[in-house]
């Protein structure tokens, strides 16, 4: 919307151009006056669509890699979700004979049923990686969408 408001302002500006030098200032004072207006309403809405163009631009430029760091987020969330299985299997082969067998598959849920599990620092350390990997995915997917509005309304514009 904003690259066809500035394209219809440039077009606008360009027809006031031609009115006015094309006009003999002695035959028509209202005909200059209406080309100089022609021209300030095409400056005008050219300059509206170029602010559009470059305030959504910076949005939408910055996300440019934007699916390459979720995904390198995403996969290091699944080497948490390998390391904390395999601690959580050993932990819960020790405890086999204490604890009753859970039929829980996520690791996530048996860290918060095991108190000495919990207590374990370095599966503090792996989930508050794998919590704080989870917010900025979050934070990450929401810019993504961010910018795909953005060129929507440099393109089309609305809302």
């Amino acid at each position: 919307m904003f690259l066809l408001m500035g394209a219809i302002g440039f077009v606008i500006g360009l027809v006031g151009v031609l009115i006015y030098v094309n006009c003999h200032p002695a035959l028509n004072d209202n005909l200059q006056t209406f080309a100089v207006v022609l021209l300030a309403s095409g400056i005008f809405i050219f300059l509206l669509g170029a602010l559009g163009v470059a305030w959504n631009s910076s949005s939408a430029l910055d996300t440019k890699y934007l699916k390459d760091k979720i995904a390198m987020y995403e996969e290091e969330n699944a080497s948490i979700e390998k390391d904390i299985d395999a601690i959580v299997t050993n932990y819960m082969e020790h405890e086999s004979i204490t604890y009753d067998k859970s039929e829980v598959e996520s690791s996530t849920v048996l860290i918060q049923m095991y108190p000495d599990l919990k207590s374990n620092e370095l599966v503090q350390s792996q989930m508050k990686i794998y919590n704080d990997n989870n917010k900025k995915i979050k934070s990450l997917k929401n810019k993504l969408i961010e910018s795909n509005k953005a060129r929507w309304l440099i393109y089309f514009g609305g809302n």
